[in-house]
């Protein structure tokens, strides 16, 4: 049998990749090129590192994406950008900055562990109400947070944000001292340490994290530092990565001096630099603590009505059926974008004269309420009496006209 000459000048060659092969191919080598990057980038953010090139940290992060599974490698695929940029808050945006993961585990704590919290002093989370996030309104906020200018434009007024305004909004303090990535992961002790977490494996994911924070019988050293991780990983300071950033082993070694470090200004600044990255890198995840700029929103708007406490911690006042509340308000006046919204100008460390003002409007109005519930009851009582009154002269009356029309005997 002929051979067809198509069959020979085939002979000794690889097959022609096809349109759909060659777009899988690349699809996957820019996954892996922009995880490179993520990852790359979130050490030189965490100042693990000075330079990320190196061949020990390069192989570091090779080994990383080997472990993932082909759904996590296909969400480091690079974003298409939207030719239409005004749709751009329709777009979905990706976190791990989960505020449910650390409020499923402080519902299970003992008062043991919760006090062992409060001395780390991290008793705001303890207080935290919130547990999904909107992502609608998170991707509105990263969109007009200019985190080179520290400040974000909200309806038409461009407000400054800084570390006041993070302790004010999430309750997480400064205690002093900077947070330190400085020494060795291989010192005897963050060795000992971290083995007893990733307990054979090579990295740790978030998930599991959680069940060894929940299994830890006592309250002592190894839950301290278990959960300052997990708080940090997942709402503090989420990276793009679903693995535990075991650096932080470095500046929590030392339990009691947990309290003592800038959690505040490291968390703010984290969020900063991730939306940074976000935006110049277009990246499908985001880092930072969404959370912080979803409740800072909340707690700017003048609603006008008493949708909540002011004066409680914003963390611990907004969760879901609140949140939800003021969606549909805002979607009643144009949504996010509306200039029929105002917004109150907080101040650094506090509210402004404006917010003081309007805070102390909304009380009078609640007082106000209250007193003409008080005059309508009381109002309703008079009501009652009067007619009971009436009814009393009334039946006199009719007895004294019965007693005139009797005749008396001569």
């Amino acid at each position: 049998m002929v051979r067809k000459n198509s069959d020979v000048h085939n002979k000794g060659k690889e097959p022609k990749t096809t349109k759909d092969q060659s777009k899988t191919v690349i699809g996957r080598k820019s996954s892996y090129f922009n995880y490179l990057k993520i990852k790359g980038d979130e050490m030189k953010q965490q100042k693990i590192v000075e330079k990320v090139d190196t061949k020990t940290k390069k192989k570091e992060i090779v080994d990383m994406w080997q472990q993932l599974d082909a759904t996590y490698k296909a969400e480091y695929e690079p974003k298409k950008p939207s030719m239409n940029t005004s749709n751009k808050s329709c777009l979905k945006i990706a976190t791990r900055c989960s505020p449910k993961d650390l409020n499923d585990i402080i519902n299970v704590l003992s008062d043991e562990k919760k006090a062992a919290i409060q001395e780390m002093g991290f008793v705001s989370l303890l207080e935290m109400k919130c547990g999904k996030l909107s992502y609608s309104m998170c991707r509105f906020l990263v969109d007009k947070l200019n985190p080179s200018e520290s400040s974000i434009v909200l309806h038409g007024k461009t407000l400054k944000i800084s570390v006041n305004d993070f302790v004010r909004i999430m309750g997480v303090k400064d205690g002093g001292e900077e947070v330190d990535f400085t020494g060795s992961m291989d010192e005897q002790q963050i060795v000992k340490v971290r083995n007893s977490f990733l307990v054979g494996k090579k990295l740790l994911k978030n998930n599991e994290l959680k069940q060894i924070i929940v299994g830890t019988e006592e309250a002592g050293d190894f839950f301290k530092v278990g959960f300052a991780m997990f708080a940090l990983c997942t709402l503090l300071c989420p990276t793009t990565s679903v693995y535990v950033n075991l650096k932080y082993l470095l500046p929590l070694k030392d339990s009691k001096a947990i309290s003592r470090k800038n959690w505040a200004s490291y968390s703010f600044k984290f969020l900063l630099d991730s939306v940074k990255s976000f935006k110049e890198n277009n990246q499908v995840y985001i880092g930072g603590c969404l959370l912080f700029l979803q409740l800072f929103y909340l707690d700017v708007i003048a609603h006008g009505s008493l949708l909540v406490d002011r004066s409680v911690l914003p963390l611990a006042v907004w969760g879901k059926v609140e949140t939800e509340k003021m969606k549909k308000w805002l979607k009643k006046r144009g949504g996010f974008e509306s200039d029929k919204v105002v917004i109150i100008k907080a101040e650094s460390g506090g509210l402004g004269d404006y917010a003081k003002t309007m805070t102390h409007f909304a009380e009078e109005l609640s007082l106000i309420k209250k007193n003409v519930a008080i005059l309508v009851a009381t109002v309703a009582h008079m009501d009652e009496s009067l007619s009971k009154v009436i009814c009393e002269l009334e039946s006199k009356n009719k007895e004294k006209d019965r007693t005139l029309r009797t005749p008396h005997p001569h």
